[in-house]
């Protein structure tokens, strides 16, 4: 894909969870190296759920950190689930690593996350997954438009 079209790779970020590469860490890392030469970034996916997630953290060399849901769904009711949220916030920028909340599902969440400086939320709070076909055009597409290329 990249050889035909290599100015898409920019706009592709691949989620790697845990559980997809706890047995192949030195595998994982050199398909990643590969593709970030090309211009592809990562994401660490739900972040905090697995035993090991600051040691791949630290491997795998990733852009984004997602803050799991779990921790996230319940913050504005569990003090414990708020520290937990915020500490991975502050331990994400200190690390130069754009933030994600994954099941935002409310205003006050929202807010919480604003407040601790979260980069981006993912959730119902804007709204239900809807299919690609009723969803506004791809920002990728709407790039390469703005850029002079087909789409």
């Amino acid at each position: 894909m990249f050889a035909h079209l290599p100015e898409l790779a920019k706009y592709i970020t691949f989620e790697v969870t845990e559980t997809a590469i706890i047995s192949t860490l030195s595998k994982a890392q050199r398909i990643m190296a590969l593709l970030r030469e090309r211009g592809c970034t990562f994401a660490l996916d739900d972040f905090g759920t697995g035993m090991s997630s600051f040691v791949y953290l630290k491997e795998l060399k990733v852009q984004y950190l997602k803050i799991a849901g779990p921790f996230v769904k319940n913050m504005s009711t569990s003090a414990l689930d708020e520290a937990i949220v915020r500490n991975f916030a502050t331990f994400g920028r200190q690390m130069g690593l754009i933030t994600i909340a994954e099941w935002v599902e409310d205003t006050q969440t929202l807010d919480m996350l604003r407040e601790m400086q979260v980069d981006y939320a993912q959730g119902y709070v804007h709204g239900a997954a809807v299919p690609l076909v009723s969803a506004p055009a791809a920002p990728v597409a709407n790039a390469l438009a703005a850029d002079g290329q087909a789409a």
